[in-house]
């Protein structure tokens, strides 16, 4: 599995040759994960902030990090002043940037729907009929991602879940919920496959490339294949071969 992120296709070409940044995550994603399990609090919490001054979805990951030092109140205060000070000084130019109509996280958060799975069907299926469809759907998107991420952290911390497991499942609803899903996203969750070795993750790196079908399919005006045929496709069978690994771990739990 640490071959398979190495060598990975997907990898190669969406970064050392598209130049996608997505790989600035895995230094700093994989170290706040190993800190946090070495009990180092301060280096832990600025391992993360930088990984959010690479992309701010990083946020969703300090609950099931931090959590683990409630217990010892000081190292959960300390590690959380850390943390929110230095993302702030990290985050400071996009944030400044919010109200222009340059701003990435500004159209990202509002409009912007790229090749995406369970996100276009909640949209195309519960909300066709109404004039908010987009605003509501990313409203469940929302708060469907922060509720993983929330409950996540309590399943960790009474350590029913280690915390590999647990950064995989809220990165995995992360993918599979947001508006967008581009193939480079799927780096965020491949780095831990040496950890939480599961089939239908590393899947990913075989059909989301599928995603660059869309510039021909666009051209030649088959919309309807690239909604209905080819996006389900990318994320319908990972999401299923991970369905039955899921109900497999459960049932040899028991």
């Amino acid at each position: 599995f640490a071959l398979l992120y190495w060598w990975n296709p997907l990898l190669i070409v969406t970064t050392y040759n598209a130049a996608h940044m997505d790989i600035l995550l895995a230094p700093f994603l994989l170290g706040a994960l190993l800190l946090t399990l070495k009990d180092r609090p301060v280096f832990a919490a600025a391992a993360l902030a930088g990984a959010v001054g690479v992309k701010l979805w990083p946020l969703l990951l300090a609950p099931v990090l931090f959590i683990q030092w409630l217990k010892t109140p000081s190292k959960f205060i300390i590690a959380s002043t850390v943390f929110l000070g230095l993302s702030i000084i990290v985050t400071a130019p996009m944030l400044i940037l919010l109200g222009e109509t340059r701003s990435g996280l500004a159209t990202y958060s509002t409009s912007w729907q790229t090749f995406s799975f369970l996100f276009t069907l909640v949209k195309e299926t519960l909300f066709l009929a109404t004039d908010h469809a987009d605003v509501v759907t990313r409203m469940i998107s929302a708060t469907t991602i922060i509720a993983t991420s929330l409950g996540t952290a309590f399943y960790a911390w009474r350590e029913r879940l280690d915390l590999p497991a647990a950064l995989v499942i809220i990165i995995s609803v992360l993918l599979f919920a947001a508006p967008t899903g581009y193939p480079w996203y799927a780096i965020w969750v491949i780095i831990l496959l040496p950890l939480v070795p599961l089939i239908g993750i590393a899947t990913l790196s075989a059909t989301l490339p599928l995603y660059y079908l869309r510039y021909y399919l666009e051209t030649e005006g088959h919309y309807f294949l690239l909604s209905f045929i080819i996006t389900p496709a990318a994320f319908a069978i990972p999401l299923a071969i991970l369905v039955l690994e899921w109900r497999g771990n459960h049932a040899r739990l028991k």
